[in-house]
């Protein structure tokens, strides 16, 4: 909170990293069936391969946007059904990464 000029004012500080993050989970109902790239980039890693058995939280794949790497990892445990695209495949927004068969 600031006081100035007799006037008071709560403030929130915001982390954007964890605030884009935060818009990007998924609710804790809804199923996960697929892989969707946020954002046009590069495809650096596939660390998964097709009718592998995935845990919630296993790292899936890396992509670089911007100079920056991004790890996605699976929402819940399932079974990797298809894998769309190749490393080193430049991706854009909203394509398809992965589908999955859940458990």
């Amino acid at each position: 909170s600031i006081t100035t000029n007799f006037r008071h004012f709560d403030i929130e500080l915001s982390n954007p990293q964890k605030k884009y993050l935060r818009g990007r989970q998924s609710s804790v109902d809804e199923v996960q069936e697929t892989i969707i790239s946020p954002m046009p980039g590069k495809v650096i890693k596939i660390l998964v391969t097709e009718d592998m058995e995935v845990k919630q939280g296993d790292p899936l794949i890396v992509v670089e946007a911007m100079k920056m790497q991004s790890t996605y990892s699976a929402a819940q445990d399932a079974i990797v059904e298809k894998i769309h695209i190749e490393e080193g495949d430049s991706v854009l927004r909203d394509q398809l990464l992965i589908t999955f068969k859940t458990n």
